[in-house]
């Protein structure tokens, strides 16, 4: 290995990583349920790290507004990469993993919803006369294995390390958020914590498909910025977010 070339950094590898999962999560409730909910004239009645209650208002839209606040948020990552000429292997690597992140909740919601007639999908569904469960499971599944081309086409450096770090360090950050939860409760906000992260499995199908070693791209050093802004971050969402708040 050249000196020159920097080792990639664990601590950047984990902060990065959990920065690109809370903002996949925090638009998945706030900006989808939650903006859906008071767009069409409901109002919220709990919110935590893993959910947000939402009285009145147009329910379908509201229960399947996180999927699509997702899926948006992804395509947005996807765009700004394919037109980031020259970024820093950092940014390079939150807008990677903000897009996988999600990409793969966005899809994986689909079909675990349908297949369990439960969740996001099937609350929005609720009372639809005509079966569209199946349909809903082959877009899902459909999706999901064009999210895992694009992630793996797009990838700056890929290796297990690279994959492995990040997703146990957003599933210890999501089990912690959890275990503070007392709206919800513990046992669903810690499905809920591991649903979002370590079920998030299309990381672990990246390394087996590539083929001809990794990814080129610049390797990662270690950056005090990211980490401080990981930490900050990662402090609101465990104490602020992860108990859970009851509005009026």
């Amino acid at each position: 290995m050249d000196a020159d070339v920097p080792r990639e950094d664990a601590l950047t590898l984990a902060a990065i990583g959990v920065l690109a999962y809370v903002c996949c999560d925090l638009f998945h409730e706030l900006a989808g349920h939650g903006a859906a909910c008071l767009v069409t004239g409901g109002r919220a009645g709990s919110v935590s790290a893993f959910h947000l209650q939402c009285f009145g208002g147009w329910q379908g839209l509201v229960c399947s507004a996180g999927i699509l606040a997702n899926l948006a948020l992804a395509a947005i990552a996807w765009l700004v990469l394919r037109h980031l000429d020259r970024a820093s292997p950092h940014r390079a690597r939150f807008l990677w993993l903000l897009l996988a992140y999600n990409a793969f909740t966005g899809f994986g919601n689909i079909v675990t919803s349908s297949l369990a007639n439960a969740g996001d999908l099937a609350n929005a569904f609720r009372g639809i006369g005509w079966n569209w469960r199946p349909w809903m499971v082959a877009i899902g599944f459909t999706g999901y294995v064009l999210a895992l081309l694009v992630v793996r086409r797009c990838a700056p450096l890929l290796t297990w390390r690279n994959i492995l770090i990040p997703y146990f360090a957003v599933a210890a950050a999501g089990c912690a958020a959890a275990v503070l939860n007392t709206v919800v409760g513990f046992r669903s906000a810690l499905i809920s914590g591991v649903s979002t992260t370590l079920g998030c499995w299309g990381f672990l199908l990246l390394a087996p498909i590539q083929r001809g070693g990794a990814v080129a791209g610049e390797k990662l050093p270690r950056s005090g910025v990211w980490i401080s802004a990981a930490a900050v971050f990662l402090a609101g969402f465990i104490f602020l977010l992860g108990p859970g708040h009851r509005f009026r």
